[in-house]
Formats: structure tokens, sequence, C-alpha cells
């Protein structure tokens, strides 16, 4: 019998039952599955993720800590600048006046254009300026077109002045004569074109009475006719033309001021026996405009003046007296 040493004194170990191996590889397996479930889970939060597309700046802006407000969105782009819009030019004014005359009458356009770059006026006109007016003599029914070109397009407008025939010169006195009562006939009527119409003819064709109706429309309406037809009448011997003309030039009333003028035409519609012109022709002298002062002078005239019945004159002889 061998002697009992320690290799002898220690037991072997047992040997594990197979069953025991089998169920830790089990273990181990579903170990492996869990950590690929993970790991595949990640991949679809990644790929699902909002920021996912971004750059690394815009992604770190989108990712918040726990517990964190979210972030202010990014203030919006501001919108691209329209270009500036130019508008087209605007007509404020296109008119004519009278807008009915005899054949080769005159009539007066007027025109007042904003923005523009050119204004045409057709027929007739052509080129003009952004504003003023033009006297056109049509020979028939005409129809105006003020055209205005700027940088923003056209603006345009239209007037129409009405022509009349021209009566028949074979008997002119008779014809005037006719034409002027027909004038004051319309006029009585409240028919202002017409009869301004019929005024003219016969002021063409020599009746004075017609030419002083035409010469007072022009002072009303700005036409440009007045010192045209209140000079025709004077050089006629009308003394009440020559007293508008004087008061015209007097005033600077559609004419260029110009007292030397003025004394004229009051001293000339004075010969002619006008009380009205007796005395603005003494207020001429008083004042010394266009002659030299002459308080005697003007005296004279004022008693010219008052002894017809003009009572200006009688009233400022009154004042004279009592300094």
């Amino acid at each position: 019998m061998k002697p009992e040493t320690k290799a002898t004194r220690i037991a072997a170990p047992p040997k594990k039952p197979a069953a025991a191996w089998i169920l830790g590889a089990v273990w181990i397996l579903a170990a492996c599955a869990g950590i690929a479930a993970l790991l595949a889970g990640g991949s679809w939060l990644y790929r699902t993720a909002p920021w996912k597309g971004l750059r690394p700046a815009e992604a770190a802006a989108h990712s918040v800590a726990p517990g964190s407000p979210p972030p202010s969105p990014a203030p919006a782009a501001p919108p691209a600048s329209s270009p500036a819009v130019v508008a087209a030019p605007s007509v404020a004014r296109f008119s004519a006046s009278p807008d009915s005359v005899a054949a080769g009458g005159t009539a007066t356009l007027r025109w007042e254009v904003n923005g523009a770059a050119e204004v045409r006026i057709e027929p007739q006109v052509g080129k003009v300026s952004a504003s003023g007016a033009r006297a056109v003599h049509p020979d028939e029914s005409t129809t105006y077109t003020l055209t205005a070109t700027g940088a923003g397009g056209e603006g345009s407008a239209q007037v129409s002045i009405a022509v009349t025939p021209q009566v028949s010169r074979a008997n002119p006195a008779v014809s005037a004569k006719s034409l002027y009562e027909s004038g004051m006939a319309e006029s009585q009527a409240g028919n202002s074109d017409k009869a301004m119409a019929l005024f003219r003819q016969a002021a063409e064709m020599g009746d004075v009475r017609a030419m002083l109706e035409v010469a007072e429309e022009g002072l009303d309406s700005d036409n440009g006719d007045s010192e045209r037809w209140f000079r025709k009448a004077a050089e006629l011997g009308d003394s009440t033309a020559m007293l508008n003309l004087g008061a015209m030039y007097q005033l600077g009333n559609h004419v260029k001021e110009d007292y030397a003028q003025a004394v004229v035409w009051y001293r000339r519609a004075a010969e002619k026996g006008n009380p009205s012109a007796m005395y603005n022709l003494g207020r001429m002298y008083e004042r010394g405009r266009g002659v030299p002062e002459d308080l005697a002078k003007a005296k004279e005239l004022y008693q010219k003046a008052a002894a017809k019945g003009n009572s200006d004159a009688r009233i400022r002889l009154d004042q004279m007296t009592d300094k």
C-alpha cells in the first residue's frame, strides 16, 4: 500500500454535466442578440432624427439638453426687394376754349402734363412743352389728341372743337347783322357756346358789336383773343373798345403792362366823348403814370367826365376840393 501524499489527498474537481454547459451557451447567445437589437434601434433613431442631413453646426443647434426649452426659430430671410415702378405720365389738364368756332376761327388749346419726357398735340400743333397754350384755327370739326411719353409709358387726352360752316359773304352787312342777332338770341336762351360761335362769325365779317362780345368773352375765359378783337373794334372807331384796350394795358391784363399805351387808348376814347375814358385819363395825370403828373389837367378831365354823368369823376372832384 502506497503512502498517502498531498497530491493524493486533493480530490479532483467533479466534472460538470452536459446540461449545464448547454444552458451557459444559450445565455451567451441571448446577450449577443440583445446587443445587436440595441445597435439596430440606435441606427433607426439616427436615420429618422430631424437633424439628419444637417451640417454639423445646424445639428448642434437642434440638439437640446434634457429639460431645456426648445430653441427659438431662426428669423425668416427678408423678401427680395421689387424693382421701383415708374408711373406713366399724367395729363392734369387739356381743354379747348371755345369748343365751337366758325371755319377758320380761333380757339385756344391749354394743357398741363406731369412726368413726361415729350408731349405732342396732333393735328396741327406738334411737339410742345409740358404746359402751355396754343391758338389753333381749324377749318372743320377737329379732335385734338395730346400724347405724353415718359419712362413709365404714355398718357393721353382728347378735346374736340366743333366748326360751323362759313356763311356766304354775298351780302356781308346783312349776314353779319343777322348772325349777331342770332347770337344774342342764343345767349339769352342760355346757349353760350352756340352764341359765341355766331358772334365769332359775325365778328370775322366786320360786326363791331360781335367783336366786343368775343373780346369780352376772352377776358372771362382767358382765351387770348381779347386784345386782338378790342383792337379791331377800336380801329373801326369804337370808343368802348378803346377804353377796354387802355384798361388792359394799364392793368397788364392779358398784355404786358404799359402805362404809355394805356394813355394812348384812353386819350383816343376820351376824344370820342367816352366819359369813363376821361375819368381814367384824369387818374393817369393825377398819379403821373404814362404822362407827367399834372393835377390841373386831371381836374379838367374829371370835370368833363362829371358833366357827362360819370359818378366817379364827381366823387374825385369833391375829394380834391376838400384838400
